[in-house]
């Protein structure tokens, strides 16, 4: 059996240590989880999945998003690197305070770090824009408890762990 050499090492969970593994690189690569605790065929597939979404999808969609009677809402942020203007769309759902964005991909999409760095953006539901700030990362339980009965059934369906809870803005002149 082929020894994994010192200078290749996997991370572990505890501090940033690293330890040796004793695998061979691609055994150690086709099965040591990633940042999302997920193997590299899952987030291989992820990747795909979003990749296709981006390109293909994405543009379709956001013809249509933010409208009245659409699903899809579109979120509007700035680069936090090159300034520049992006649109994504997203499923939000609207809820007491704010609105709830399910994350399918994870906290480390582009939309929601420029989001966190230049905090906050607008988001256009059902045909009004809201400046939307405090883009708060929130987990499963936290945010069903918040969403209607056929969200959560859907949502609790496609195993989404993640959610981002965004809050309107103070508008001028409000109480």
């Amino acid at each position: 059996m082929f020894r994994c050499p010192m200078s290749l090492v996997a991370r572990t969970p505890d501090a940033g240590r690293h330890r040796h593994t004793g695998l061979s690189p691609l055994l150690m690569l086709a099965t040591a989880p990633d940042d999302f605790g997920m193997s590299i065929e899952k987030t291989a597939a992820l990747d795909t999945v979003r990749v296709f979404n981006k390109h293909v999808l994405n543009p379709l969609v956001l013809r249509l998003a933010g409208r009245e009677h659409f699903y899809a809402s579109a979120i509007r942020h700035t680069g936090r690197r090159s300034g520049k203007h992006y649109v994504t769309p997203v499923v939000a759902t609207r809820v007491a305070d704010g609105f709830i964005v399910p994350l399918p991909y994870g906290t480390h999409t582009d939309w929601l770090r420029n989001m966190g760095a230049q905090h906050g953006g607008s988001l256009q539901f059902h045909g009004e824009t809201f400046a939307v700030t405090s883009p708060t990362v929130i987990d499963a339980a936290t945010a069903t408890a918040e969403l209607p009965p056929s969200r959560r059934r859907i949502l609790k369906r496609l195993g989404i762990q993640n959610f981002v809870h965004l809050n309107p803005a103070e508008r001028d002149g409000a109480a």
